[in-house]
Protein backbone atom coordinates (compact mmCIF):
# COMPACT_ATOMS: atom_id res chain seq x y z
CA UNK A 1 0.00 0.00 0.00
CA UNK A 2 2.70 2.35 1.03
CA UNK A 3 4.47 1.79 -2.79
CA UNK A 4 0.83 2.78 -4.48
CA UNK A 5 0.57 5.79 -2.08
CA UNK A 6 3.93 7.30 -2.65
CA UNK A 7 3.44 6.52 -6.72
CA UNK A 8 -0.04 8.46 -6.84
CA UNK A 9 1.10 11.55 -5.09
CA UNK A 10 4.34 11.75 -7.80
CA UNK A 11 2.24 11.48 -9.86
CA UNK A 12 -0.38 13.79 -9.14
CA UNK A 13 2.62 16.07 -8.08
CA UNK A 14 3.78 16.25 -11.50
CA UNK A 15 0.29 17.43 -12.95
CA UNK A 16 0.42 20.72 -14.62
CA UNK A 17 -2.97 21.53 -13.49
CA UNK A 18 -1.80 20.92 -10.29
CA UNK A 19 1.96 23.04 -10.21
CA UNK A 20 -0.21 25.83 -12.03
CA UNK A 21 -2.35 26.42 -9.60
CA UNK A 22 0.23 26.00 -6.78
CA UNK A 23 2.41 28.51 -8.17
CA UNK A 24 -0.62 30.88 -8.70
CA UNK A 25 -1.46 30.62 -5.58
CA UNK A 26 1.87 30.82 -3.62
CA UNK A 27 2.48 34.31 -5.81
CA UNK A 28 -1.02 35.60 -4.84
CA UNK A 29 -0.04 34.90 -1.36
CA UNK A 30 3.32 36.98 -2.10
CA UNK A 31 2.04 40.27 -3.91
CA UNK A 32 -1.59 40.59 -3.25
CA UNK A 33 -0.95 42.64 0.08
CA UNK A 34 1.51 44.73 -1.71
CA UNK A 35 -1.91 44.97 -4.07
CA UNK A 36 -4.06 45.36 -1.45
CA UNK A 37 -1.54 47.98 0.33
CA UNK A 38 -1.69 50.02 -3.12
CA UNK A 39 -5.36 49.91 -3.59
CA UNK A 40 -5.56 51.42 -0.46
CA UNK A 41 -3.35 54.27 -0.83
CA UNK A 42 -5.02 55.13 -4.17
CA UNK A 43 -8.26 55.51 -2.73
CA UNK A 44 -7.07 57.36 0.72
CA UNK A 45 -5.48 60.05 -1.96
CA UNK A 46 -8.47 60.74 -4.20
CA UNK A 47 -9.74 64.20 -3.08
CA UNK A 48 -13.29 62.92 -3.44
CA UNK A 49 -13.04 60.78 -0.65
CA UNK A 50 -13.88 62.54 2.50
CA UNK A 51 -13.38 59.17 5.03
CA UNK A 52 -10.06 57.74 4.98
CA UNK A 53 -9.18 54.05 5.19
CA UNK A 54 -6.67 53.07 8.01
CA UNK A 55 -3.74 52.08 6.40
CA UNK A 56 -2.52 49.14 8.62
CA UNK A 57 0.24 47.16 6.64
CA UNK A 58 0.24 44.35 9.53
CA UNK A 59 -3.63 43.58 9.61
CA UNK A 60 -3.29 43.84 5.60
CA UNK A 61 -0.56 41.27 5.65
CA UNK A 62 -2.18 38.92 8.54
CA UNK A 63 -5.79 39.21 6.77
CA UNK A 64 -4.97 38.73 3.05
CA UNK A 65 -2.54 35.81 3.77
CA UNK A 66 -5.21 34.18 5.54
CA UNK A 67 -7.96 34.64 3.55
CA UNK A 68 -5.98 33.58 0.55
CA UNK A 69 -4.51 29.95 2.80
CA UNK A 70 -7.90 29.42 4.89
CA UNK A 71 -10.73 30.68 2.27
CA UNK A 72 -9.64 30.35 -1.19
CA UNK A 73 -6.44 27.48 -1.44
CA UNK A 74 -9.10 24.87 0.00
CA UNK A 75 -11.38 25.81 -3.09
CA UNK A 76 -8.82 26.23 -5.53
CA UNK A 77 -6.35 23.92 -4.45
CA UNK A 78 -8.32 21.47 -2.84
CA UNK A 79 -10.39 20.52 -6.18
CA UNK A 80 -7.18 20.23 -8.54
CA UNK A 81 -6.11 17.49 -5.27
CA UNK A 82 -9.80 16.02 -5.31
CA UNK A 83 -10.04 15.87 -9.40
CA UNK A 84 -5.96 14.25 -9.49
CA UNK A 85 -6.89 11.22 -7.17
CA UNK A 86 -10.69 10.79 -7.02
CA UNK A 87 -11.50 11.38 -10.67
CA UNK A 88 -8.86 9.60 -12.35
CA UNK A 89 -8.89 6.77 -9.98
CA UNK A 90 -12.45 6.36 -12.04
CA UNK A 91 -10.86 7.19 -15.61
CA UNK A 92 -8.32 5.20 -15.73
CA UNK A 93 -9.65 2.13 -14.04
CA UNK A 94 -7.07 2.09 -11.31
CA UNK A 95 -9.28 1.01 -8.77
CA UNK A 96 -10.38 -1.93 -10.87
CA UNK A 97 -6.72 -2.98 -11.10
CA UNK A 98 -5.67 -2.32 -7.82
CA UNK A 99 -8.63 -4.40 -6.62
CA UNK A 100 -7.74 -6.69 -9.10
CA UNK A 101 -4.37 -7.24 -7.81
CA UNK A 102 -5.10 -8.21 -4.57
CA UNK A 103 -5.73 -4.72 -2.61
CA UNK A 104 -8.58 -4.86 -0.60
CA UNK A 105 -11.12 -2.36 -0.44
CA UNK A 106 -10.57 -0.85 2.64
CA UNK A 107 -6.59 -0.54 1.80
CA UNK A 108 -7.74 1.08 -1.21
CA UNK A 109 -9.93 3.45 0.52
CA UNK A 110 -7.14 4.58 3.25
CA UNK A 111 -4.42 4.66 0.78
CA UNK A 112 -6.62 7.63 -1.42
CA UNK A 113 -7.63 9.25 2.04
CA UNK A 114 -3.87 9.31 3.24
CA UNK A 115 -2.74 10.66 -0.34
CA UNK A 116 -5.31 13.35 0.15
CA UNK A 117 -4.12 14.09 3.35
CA UNK A 118 -0.51 14.34 2.44
CA UNK A 119 -1.20 16.17 -0.88
CA UNK A 120 -2.91 18.86 1.25
CA UNK A 121 -0.02 19.23 3.81
CA UNK A 122 2.43 19.45 0.68
CA UNK A 123 0.16 22.28 -0.81
CA UNK A 124 -0.09 24.17 2.82
CA UNK A 125 3.48 23.87 2.97
CA UNK A 126 4.27 25.23 0.05
CA UNK A 127 1.70 28.03 0.85
CA UNK A 128 3.45 29.10 4.44
CA UNK A 129 6.85 29.47 2.53
CA UNK A 130 5.40 31.98 0.01
CA UNK A 131 3.39 33.59 3.22
CA UNK A 132 7.10 33.65 5.35
CA UNK A 133 8.93 35.08 2.03
CA UNK A 134 5.83 37.87 1.81
CA UNK A 135 6.63 38.52 5.45
CA UNK A 136 10.23 39.01 4.86
CA UNK A 137 8.95 41.00 1.88
CA UNK A 138 7.32 43.63 4.13
CA UNK A 139 10.03 43.55 6.59
CA UNK A 140 6.93 42.13 9.33
CA UNK A 141 7.90 41.59 12.63
CA UNK A 142 8.84 37.69 12.90
CA UNK A 143 6.04 37.29 15.64
CA UNK A 144 3.69 38.69 13.33
CA UNK A 145 4.74 36.14 10.78
CA UNK A 146 4.56 33.09 12.67
CA UNK A 147 1.29 34.12 14.33
CA UNK A 148 -0.17 34.52 10.56
CA UNK A 149 1.37 31.16 9.63
CA UNK A 150 -0.32 29.30 12.33
CA UNK A 151 -3.72 30.85 12.32
CA UNK A 152 -3.37 29.62 8.46
CA UNK A 153 -2.19 26.37 8.92
CA UNK A 154 -5.28 25.60 11.18
CA UNK A 155 -7.06 25.98 7.46
CA UNK A 156 -5.98 22.75 6.56
CA UNK A 157 -7.96 20.86 8.95
CA UNK A 158 -11.60 21.76 7.41
CA UNK A 159 -9.83 20.75 3.64
CA UNK A 160 -9.47 17.41 5.43
CA UNK A 161 -12.51 17.24 6.89
CA UNK A 162 -14.70 17.92 3.69
CA UNK A 163 -12.24 15.74 1.81
CA UNK A 164 -13.46 12.53 4.12
CA UNK A 165 -16.67 13.76 3.76
CA UNK A 166 -16.67 13.31 -0.26
CA UNK A 167 -15.38 9.81 0.52
CA UNK A 168 -19.13 8.53 0.85
CA UNK A 169 -20.71 9.33 -2.48
CA UNK A 170 -17.31 8.87 -4.39
CA UNK A 171 -16.47 5.32 -2.97
CA UNK A 172 -20.43 4.85 -1.65
CA UNK A 173 -22.32 5.62 -4.47
CA UNK A 174 -19.09 5.46 -7.34
CA UNK A 175 -20.00 9.40 -8.06
CA UNK A 176 -17.60 11.86 -7.96
CA UNK A 177 -19.75 14.59 -9.77
CA UNK A 178 -21.93 14.54 -6.63
CA UNK A 179 -18.70 14.77 -4.27
CA UNK A 180 -17.11 17.28 -6.88
CA UNK A 181 -20.46 19.26 -5.82
CA UNK A 182 -20.48 18.85 -2.59
CA UNK A 183 -16.70 19.65 -2.29
CA UNK A 184 -17.16 23.34 -3.70
CA UNK A 185 -19.88 24.11 -1.98
CA UNK A 186 -18.73 23.37 1.56
CA UNK A 187 -14.98 24.97 0.76
CA UNK A 188 -17.24 27.96 -0.69
CA UNK A 189 -18.94 29.10 2.29
CA UNK A 190 -22.30 27.91 1.10
CA UNK A 191 -23.40 25.80 4.15
CA UNK A 192 -22.39 28.78 6.31
CA UNK A 193 -24.33 31.02 4.37
CA UNK A 194 -27.62 29.24 4.31
CA UNK A 195 -27.38 28.37 8.29
CA UNK A 196 -26.38 32.13 9.29
CA UNK A 197 -29.50 32.97 7.27
CA UNK A 198 -31.97 30.73 8.82
CA UNK A 199 -30.45 31.24 12.16
CA UNK A 200 -31.24 35.17 11.72
CA UNK A 201 -34.33 34.27 10.26
CA UNK A 202 -36.27 32.77 12.89
CA UNK A 203 -36.15 34.34 15.88
CA UNK A 204 -37.03 31.18 18.02
CA UNK A 205 -33.40 29.57 17.38
CA UNK A 206 -31.34 32.69 17.14
CA UNK A 207 -29.23 31.69 20.01
CA UNK A 208 -28.31 28.41 18.97
CA UNK A 209 -25.25 28.37 17.05
CA UNK A 210 -27.18 25.79 13.85
CA UNK A 211 -23.21 26.68 12.16
CA UNK A 212 -21.56 24.64 15.01
CA UNK A 213 -22.14 21.91 12.72
CA UNK A 214 -19.75 22.91 10.56
CA UNK A 215 -15.78 21.93 11.35
CA UNK A 216 -14.56 25.63 10.86
CA UNK A 217 -17.22 27.60 12.81
CA UNK A 218 -16.54 24.66 15.53
CA UNK A 219 -13.01 25.04 15.64
CA UNK A 220 -12.64 28.93 15.03
CA UNK A 221 -15.61 29.75 17.66
CA UNK A 222 -14.90 27.17 20.02
CA UNK A 223 -11.42 25.62 19.99
CA UNK A 224 -9.93 28.93 19.28
CA UNK A 225 -11.73 31.63 20.26
CA UNK A 226 -10.72 30.48 24.25
CA UNK A 227 -14.49 31.74 25.26
CA UNK A 228 -15.32 27.91 26.96
CA UNK A 229 -13.25 26.27 28.94
CA UNK A 230 -14.24 22.84 27.09
CA UNK A 231 -12.90 24.33 23.94
CA UNK A 232 -10.43 22.04 23.89
CA UNK A 233 -13.10 18.74 23.17
CA UNK A 234 -13.49 20.20 19.90
CA UNK A 235 -9.76 18.85 18.52
CA UNK A 236 -11.60 15.53 19.70
CA UNK A 237 -14.70 15.93 17.98
CA UNK A 238 -13.58 17.29 15.04
CA UNK A 239 -11.66 14.24 13.73
CA UNK A 240 -13.71 11.80 14.81
CA UNK A 241 -17.31 13.20 13.34
CA UNK A 242 -15.60 14.54 9.73
CA UNK A 243 -12.56 12.16 9.24
CA UNK A 244 -12.74 8.97 11.02
CA UNK A 245 -16.97 8.29 10.81
CA UNK A 246 -16.62 9.31 6.89
CA UNK A 247 -13.69 7.09 6.20
CA UNK A 248 -15.56 4.11 8.12
CA UNK A 249 -18.84 5.01 5.91
CA UNK A 250 -17.54 5.31 2.75
CA UNK A 251 -15.72 1.64 3.34
CA UNK A 252 -18.77 -0.24 4.71
CA UNK A 253 -20.79 0.85 1.88
CA UNK A 254 -18.62 0.03 -0.69
CA UNK A 255 -17.36 -3.15 0.67
CA UNK A 256 -20.92 -3.80 -0.13
CA UNK A 257 -21.61 -2.23 -3.63
CA UNK A 258 -20.42 -3.86 -7.01
CA UNK A 259 -18.00 -1.68 -9.27
CA UNK A 260 -19.33 0.01 -11.85
CA UNK A 261 -17.01 1.16 -14.74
Amino acid sequence: MKNVIFADILRVSKKKSFIIMLILECLLIIFLTFGMLAAIESINNNPQITEKIPLDPTMTYMSTTAMMIGAVAPLLLGLPIFLAVFSDDFRSHAMQMAIGTGLSRTRLILARFIEVILLAIEVTVFMLIAAFISGLIQKMPMGVITDTIGMSLISLIPMICYLALCLIPVYGMQSTTLAMVMYILFTAGVPGTVLNAIRNGIPQIKDIHIEWILPEKLINDVAISGKYSLGWIVWIIVPVVYIIIPVWLATVIFKKKELEF
